[in-house]
């Protein structure tokens, strides 16, 4: 039964010093040596390459089990940093409603402070206009009844030096005479920008974040660089006209100071979403058991390149392929894959998949499937097009290498130690096929999963 006269016979090939293998019999004396021992052939017409096989993969199997052991060590401190980061974000979020709505409240106060002085001032132009001359720093603006301007809780500071020069110059006088509306919301401020007069302001316009950076995303930034950045949304005047060319000092610093405050709601209420967004993803375990991806979704992304494209996934991103000054996106994220039962999203075998890439010509959407495959280091491989239009890679990361990775890798090699020290002993034959040759292939598919 086993050779090539029984065809639905089955060879068991004994391998001496590496795995026994099992063969249908109708590759017995075909020609080809299937058997690393040559025993499907006549003698002689195969090489030996047993022992030299069987220590290649013992070895192969050792480092699998290690690489496993070792990706799982540092998938933990993935999971500890993730937990740290998770209680640092929603720790910084604590009090984020009322902090909100007290920097409404200033953005509000500060942007009517600023509707006062230019109302002020326009009324003053309006005026010297019909008396044919003067500059508007010299006309007493008209006595405003606004809310700014009588909040009983707004302390001002006692008159200083400064004060006393501005009275001298006809602005107003020292001492203790009631200031006028301008001057009221002129100081209120100035105040929010921490200057005592106008002239400290900065003659550049530049706003007190600089060249901040607001987060589009988990580790995705976007600069911002001035207030001037908001010029076109009415910030800086309340009515959407373009600035006046002829605003004085006093309205150029109530406007950064608006802006500022503006500022400052949009990056407490960017906060909130971040953190609303980030629940709504651990909810759904979009970063995988205990939020494994996390960081590797706000860190760098990953790269590979092959000899005409350079692709690349960020993680929970896009992936893309360039080729000189030329960019294809090939999908954004859209969910995890298992493709098998009994794999979790973010497991060893699992799958990040991206959807709609640009179109192909004639369609379809440009998609990739990236699979994660536990290992001790970060990187990106086997990029490809097995489909039209349809990409595929593997990302190797210790975020994969859960307990269970562990333990089937140290499975696997067990029973490739199991099965060579079976061949060494001359275990197998025809009886031992079917029972024998179910264990090895057993091994082999967990080692290929791995």
């Amino acid at each position: 039964p086993g050779t090539a006269a029984c065809a639905q016979g089955t060879f068991v090939c004994l391998n001496e010093g590496h795995e026994q293998q099992a063969l249908p019999s109708g590759r017995v004396g075909d020609g080809v040596c299937d058997c690393c021992d040559g025993s499907d052939e006549p003698s002689g017409a195969c090489a030996n390459s047993c022992e030299a096989d069987g220590a290649l993969r013992r070895a192969a199997a050792r480092e699998t089990a290690a690489r496993a052991r070792e990706g799982m060590i540092l998938r933990g401190d993935l999971v500890l940093r993730a937990a740290d980061e998770i209680a640092r974000r929603r720790a910084a979020a604590e009090g984020l409603d009322e902090r909100i709505a007290s920097a409404r409240a200033s953005a509000d106060e500060l942007q009517r402070a600023c509707d006062t002085i230019e109302q002020s001032e326009r009324a003053a132009r309006e005026q010297n206009a019909d008396a044919g001359g003067g500059d508007v720093e010299d006309a007493s603006p008209p006595e405003l009844d606004t809310e700014v301007a009588r909040e009983p809780d707004v302390a001002l500071p006692p008159p200083d030096a400064a004060d006393a020069d501005e009275g001298e110059d006809g602005a107003g006088e020292e001492g203790e005479q009631e200031l006028s509306e301008e001057e009221r919301a002129r100081r209120i401020a100035a105040r929010w920008q921490g200057a005592g007069n106008v002239e400290d302001a900065d003659p550049e316009g530049q706003d007190a974040h600089g060249d901040a950076y607001q987060y589009d995303g988990f580790g995705r930034h976007e600069p911002y660089n001035s207030y001037e950045d908001y010029g076109d949304i009415g910030l800086y005047d309340s009515d959407g006209e373009e600035e006046d060319p002829d605003a004085s000092a006093a309205l150029l610093e109530a406007r950064r100071a608006a802006s500022d405050a503006e500022k400052e709601v949009r990056e407490l209420e960017a906060q909130e979403r971040e953190l609303q967004e980030l629940e709504r993803k651990l909810a759904g375990g979009e970063y995988g058991d205990s939020a494994a991806y996390l960081l590797l979704g706000m860190g760098e992304c990953l790269t590979t390149e092959d000899a005409e494209y350079t692709y690349s996934v960020c993680p929970f991103g896009k992936a893309t392929q360039k080729t000189g000054l030329s960019s294809t996106q090939l999908g954004e994220f859209a969910r995890w894959h298992s493709p098998e039962a009994g794999i979790a999203p973010g497991e060893h075998g699992s799958a990040l998949v991206f959807e709609g890439g640009f179109m192909c010509p004639g369609g379809p959407a440009r998609s990739t499937q990236v699979t994660v495959l536990c290992a001790a280091e970060e990187r990106l491989t086997a990029f490809r097009e097995p489909e039209r239009c349809a990409y595929a890679a593997e990302w190797h990361t210790p975020a994969a290498c859960t307990e269970a990775a562990a333990e089937a890798a140290a499975r696997a090699l067990e029973r490739v130690e199991r099965a060579i020290s079976a061949g060494k002993r001359g275990v197998g034959g025809i009886r031992a096929s079917n029972e024998d040759s179910g264990g090895h292939d057993a091994a082999r598919d967990e080692l290929r999963r791995l």
